[in-house]
């Protein structure tokens, strides 16, 4: 079994969100997301937990709610969100905070969310979940896991650092690479999806590492 833990990176295209709607419409079709060609290169189950805005804490929690139905040779993929992303308690429920993107959040004074982002641009952000990766090796050693992010705060810092979605990156293609504008989303295009599966792919299966 492969369990996929992680924010929209992970999810892929869900046809619930307009960018995957619109890159679909360009396409003619929607293109199967790296967690499912992986799931077919490796022949194994696929579990895929990925929820779109979400924040580490939140894909922390995740992987622990399905601890115990995670079985020794399993294989553990998570894909960290951005550390500018939070969780609190709106409505009697633990929401995801998209400070970075987000100048309204409900309860929270403009102010706040302003002093939240320039709080939240700390490496010590990055060390905590530096730390979670240290649990959850021991949790689970008689696993395979990857840790990967495509948020630059992590560049260096875990196993599979590179696949950067952001402007600056040319380590894979994007939507908006592939569409030439006409769709403006940097997630993974077709190209970028196939280009992590085989990452994924090669590293799990041989131990070598295309980046």
């Amino acid at each position: 079994m492969i369990w996929c833990f992680g924010d929209s990176n992970t999810e892929g295209y869900n046809l619930e969100y307009k960018w995957v709607k619109d890159y679909s419409k360009y396409k003619g079709y929607t293109p199967t997301w790296w967690t499912e060609t992986l799931s077919q290169k490796l022949n194994q189950p696929l579990t895929n937990l990925g929820v779109t805005g979400t924040d580490n804490y939140t894909i922390f929690d995740s992987i622990i709610k399905v601890m115990h139905k995670i079985q020794p040779g399993d294989t553990l993929i998570i894909g960290w969100s951005s550390v500018l992303r939070s969780r609190a308690v709106l409505n009697g429920r633990l929401v995801s905070l998209l400070i970075e993107s987000s100048p309204r959040i409900p309860d929270f004074s403009e102010r706040s969310i302003q002093e939240m982002l320039v709080n939240r641009n700390s490496e010590k952000y990055v060390e905590e979940v530096l730390g979670w990766n240290k649990i959850i090796e021991r949790a689970f050693n008689k696993n395979s896991i990857i840790f990967w992010s495509p948020f630059p705060e992590f560049r260096g810092k875990i196993m599979i650092d590179n696949l950067c979605l952001r402007p600056d990156s040319n380590s894979m293609y994007t939507i908006k690479d592939e569409t030439k504008g006409e769709v403006k989303d940097r997630h993974p295009s077709e190209t970028g999806s196939n280009l992590i599966a085989e990452i994924f792919y090669q590293y799990l299966t041989k131990g070598k590492r295309l980046i």
